[in-house]
């Protein structure tokens, strides 16, 4: 049991008006093959809208069985794979283009150590020239979201850095 389960019912309505991240996680979707893999993906705050309006399989990774049952719940028939796991150690079945950790989903990694796992698992899970996209900020409503990899400078905006993300221990 994970401690969001008890605010798997309640989450939606608090995060109701968390959605200026939303358009930027879509416009990566849309220029990434499928399938996508979100990060704490939780009820499908970010999941549910990909699916929606490109039509590309998300894979959502979370440690909640509780909010992993509202998002199935949420998502229907849409192609969101909602899988129990840690995002600090997670596997895909193949390499994907795009990994993102959306929101304030990195700062349950309590520790460096645990960010940096997190890191590690994404870039393993990445093709060569894969992209990670997360938000630096506690809060997505003041802030911009950023990507790591790729040459995307043009596509993404001025004032995002962008770069490779490889495993710890992997040559550069």
């Amino acid at each position: 049991m994970s401690d969001y389960d008890a605010w798997a019912h309640d989450y939606d309505l608090w995060a109701a008006g968390t959605t200026a991240d939303v358009p930027f996680y879509v416009s990566l979707a849309h220029e990434a093959a499928e399938p996508i893999v979100e990060l704490a993906a939780g009820t499908g705050r970010i999941a549910i809208p990909i699916a929606r309006e490109t039509g590309k399989r998300v894979i959502g990774i979370d440690r909640s069985p509780a909010m992993l049952a509202v998002g199935r719940e949420r998502a229907g028939d849409l192609p969101v794979d909602f899988r129990l796991g840690d995002f600090r150690d997670f596997t895909v079945e193949q390499p994907v283009e795009l990994v993102i950790c959306p929101a304030r989903s990195l700062l349950h990694a309590p520790s460096l150590a645990d960010k940096r796992a997190v890191f590690d698992a994404a870039a393993r899970a990445l093709k060569p020239g894969g992209r990670f996209g997360g938000t630096p900020s506690p809060s997505t409503r003041r802030s911009r979201p950023r990507t790591a990899g790729g040459d995307t400078s043009a596509r993404t905006g001025a004032g995002r850095r962008l770069g490779t993300c490889r495993p710890s221990g992997a040559s550069t």
